[in-house]
Order: C-alpha cells, then structure tokens, then sequence
C-alpha cells in the first residue's frame, strides 16, 4: 500500500537493487521465499520491465550455486587437492549496481585457486570475461600461533595484508602497499582495521592511542609493521559462509 504513494518509483527501485544486491551477496536475506514475493508483487504494480533486473540478481544467485558444484566436481575430476576450497557468485554486469574495484596483487596462496576458477569457467563460457569483486568478498583464515587456534573471518583486502607474514614477521608500510598495490587511502583502512584487532602491532604507535581513536593519517608509511607476540604463520583457506555461521570477525 506505501508503495503506491511512492512519487518517484524509478529512484525507489534504484534504492531497493542496492539493497537487495547488499542482502544476496552478502547472504543476509531473512527468506528467499520473501525476496521474491516483493519481486511479484513491484512487477505487478509497475511491469515486467521495471523488475527484470531484480529478477535476474535472484536468478544469478541460483544459478551461481549450481555452478560452485560443477566447479567442486571439476576440482575432483582433475585432482586439484591443493586448491583452496570457495564459494563464488557469478553476477551480470548488466544487472548488478556493481562496478569493478581497483586492481590489486592477489597472494601467491590465493591466485591460483583464482586462476583455477577463471580457467574453468572459460571452458564453459567461451568469450565471456570474469571480473572479481574483491570488494564484496570475504574468507576465513585459521591461525596456528594460538592455543586454541582461531578462526579470522575477514575481507579480502584483509586476508591479502595478513598473509604477506608468511613471508616474513616485519614490514613497513611503505613495503606492504607495494607488495599488495592496494590503493593507498583504501590500504590505509585496512591496516587501521587489523591494527584495532591487536592481530598486528605498531611500535610508532603505543597501545593507548590505537584503543582511543587510531585514525589512517597515524599511520605513516615508513612506520613498522610486526606480527603480534608469538605469532609464527597463517594458514589459509578461503571459504564464503554458505551456511550463515556467526565467525570471529576482524
């Protein structure tokens, strides 16, 4: 009934695909069932036109999980054991209120499975291109330092800094940005984040101003960048959450 005194519907849709792209990819709809009862219910209030995008972020999704299946049993098939176990969406550009993210330099550990994926989805598609969303992804990292040993559920952009320390303990901030080319400002943002979490340290910076208020002009690019105390080496898997489970969260 709101909707009907909605003036604008064009800017009222534009607003409900971003929210519904935020929902699918980021798995947080209450109910499949309900996402699509909106969806018939804007289409018959405005026309097929005014939903078919709407209609294709929801096919997409579906679609993606069939295809995550065919992937696992082409991992299988060919015997791919050292290929880290994910889950991807594949999304029309066309569809989706997505643009494409700066590039940046994936972790030896991570692009190959990145590859992997590319190459068999190619042999599938031939002609179509993949552009990765690094922006939207996320992954599980397990720490072996600890006892007992935790589980990191973290961006990607996160868990590219943090495996730069199985190469070594230390770093200065200059050294990681050119080792990662994550864009500088967006670079800086992550490396606050992971320093917040105490996973790394700062010797420039003391302990009461990161619990304070630590903002990403503190951080200065020759500063020093060391693993936390004990810390030896990150193991890596990257896995989206299929199943909804809370994780300890950087």
């Amino acid at each position: 009934v709101v909707f009907n005194y909605v003036e604008d519907k064009d800017v009222f849709q534009k607003f409900y695909a971003k929210l519904l792209a935020k929902r699918l990819v980021g798995q947080l709809s209450a109910s499949d069932d309900y996402e699509e009862s909106m969806i018939t219910k804007l289409k018959q209030a405005c026309g097929f036109e005014y939903t078919s995008k709407l209609q294709r972020m929801f096919q997409d999704i579906g679609v993606s999980k069939d295809l995550i299946d065919q992937y696992r049993t082409y991992c299988e098939k060919n015997k791919l054991d050292d290929i880290v176990d994910f889950s991807v969406m594949v999304l029309s550009s066309n569809s989706w209120p997505f643009s494409a993210p700066p590039n940046f330099v994936l972790s030896p550990e991570l692009k190959r499975t990145f590859d992997c994926f590319t190459n068999f989805y190619t042999q599938q598609h031939n002609g179509r291109k993949l552009t990765w969303l690094h922006q939207h992804s996320k992954g599980d990292i397990q720490t072996l330092y600890t006892k007992p040993k935790y589980i990191l559920h973290v961006s990607t952009y996160q868990m590219v800094v943090l495996l730069l320390f199985n190469k070594s303990a230390s770093w200065t901030v200059e050294r990681m940005q050119d080792e990662t080319q994550i864009k500088i400002d967006l670079f800086l943002q992550v490396l606050c984040g992971l320093l917040k979490s105490k996973l790394i340290i700062c010797p420039e910076i003391n302990d009461d101003e990161i619990d304070e208020e630590l903002k990403e002009t503190d951080i200065k690019m020759h500063h020093n960048i060391l693993v936390a105390e004990d810390f030896k080496r990150l193991v890596y898997f990257h896995r989206l959450d299929r199943n909804g489970n809370e994780l300890a969260s950087v």
